[in-house]
C-alpha cells in the first residue's frame, strides 16, 4: 500500500508530526522559541528588540498563531487523558 493510500485510509490529517512542522516551520517561530527558553522573554517589546527585521504586525500573528496551536495541543491531551481513564 502506498504511504499516501494508508494516510488516507488511517486518517493521519491531524498527524503530531506535521501540525509540529506546520508550526515550527513558520520563519520567525524558532527566533521566538529560542528568546523565551534562552533568554526568558514575555513581553511583546522584548522580541521586538530583540528579532532582527520583524514589525509589529507580524509578531502579533505569529504569537497568536502559536497561542492557537498550543491550545489545540492542549485539547488533544486532555481528550487523550479522558480515554486512558476509561
Amino acid at each position: 500500500m502506498p504511504l499516501e493510500a494508508h494516510f488516507n485510509e488511517y486518517v493521519m490529517k491531524s498527524c503530531p508530526i506535521d501540525n509540529s512542522i506546520k508550526i515550527l516551520g513558520r520563519k520567525l517561530t524558532l527566533h521566538i522559541l529560542r528568546n523565551m527558553m534562552l533568554l526568558k522573554q514575555k513581553r511583546f517589546s522584548e522580541f521586538i528588540d530583540s528579532i532582527e527585521r520583524i514589525g509589529t504586525k507580524t509578531l502579533s500573528i505569529q504569537l497568536n498563531e502559536m497561542e492557537e496551536a498550543v491550545s489545540k495541543v492542549q485539547v488533544m491531551w486532555e481528550e487523550e487523558e479522558e480515554v486512558a481513564r476509561e
